[in-house]
């Protein structure tokens, strides 16, 4: 399969097949400690996450990444939701890109970022988690799993990327530009999955939510060469493309 080439630039709305890019920034502004039901998406599609239940809506931070906004998980129970044709951007496909623009608010137990399930809710498709001292990305399909770990054990603003590249079949993760972590995938990852639910700053499968601050999510289905990452990484640090 070949790779989808990438045009250049620094913004995610110059990658190839993207499909998701969630930002607080680009939302419409609130003020500071409001609600959040709908974190907006700038993909074209319109995967907004929301949620309507008051009591589990997350926070909107006002400057929590420089001048930027973010949006703040209590690590209890707020949870939001992706929804429609956001549930099929990981399924059957060999090749994508997950970035999270985050800032942790505790040095503390897991907090989930980001989770994929199957559509049964027996086992986790994608999860990005938050410890005291790393920042993981799990996958796995029906059988097997792939545990990315990174070090990582501060409070700074950072940006983690992870993605699959369809020649070797190899997962890598980054940590603001610089590569962390890699992993032998195989092609059953990208097995043709039911539907499956997609959650932010929870998990659909245990009692297990996220006490961090998120800047932005994007989800492209085409892999990342270091040039790209590097890019889209100073695109976040230096003009704040989220």
């Amino acid at each position: 399969m070949a790779i989808i080439t990438y045009g250049g630039g620094s913004s995610p709305l110059q990658l190839p097949n993207l499909k998701l890019y969630l930002s607080a920034t680009k939302m419409v502004q609130q003020a500071d400690n409001s609600l959040v039901s709908t974190c907006s998406d700038f993909s074209g599609y319109n995967f907004h996450a929301t949620q309507a239940n008051t009591s589990l809506q997350p926070t909107f931070q006002t400057n929590e990444f420089g001048a930027k906004a973010g949006i703040k998980g209590d690590g209890t129970d707020d949870i939001m939701s992706l929804s429609g044709g956001a549930l099929n951007i990981l399924r059957n496909i060999n090749q994508y890109t997950v970035q999270i623009a985050f800032k942790r608010t505790i040095l503390g137990d897991v907090n989930i970022l980001l989770q994929y399930t199957n559509g049964n809710n027996t086992f986790s498709r994608l999860t990005f988690s938050l410890s005291a001292t790393s920042v993981s990305a799990t996958v796995r399909n029906s059988t097997n799993s792939q545990n990315l770990i990174i070090n990582s054990n501060d409070l700074n603003s950072h940006l983690v990327q992870l993605t699959l590249n369809p020649s070797n079949q190899n997962f890598y993760m980054y940590l603001d530009g610089v590569l962390m972590a890699s992993g032998v995938a195989d092609s059953a990852y990208t097995e043709d999955l039911p539907s499956v639910n997609a959650v932010i700053f929870g998990s659909n499968l245990s009692n297990i939510f996220g006490e961090a601050v998120i800047n932005g999510i994007t989800i492209n289905q085409a892999y990342s060469d270091h040039s790209i990452i590097q890019k889209q990484y100073k695109g976040w640090l230096n003009r704040g493309w989220l």
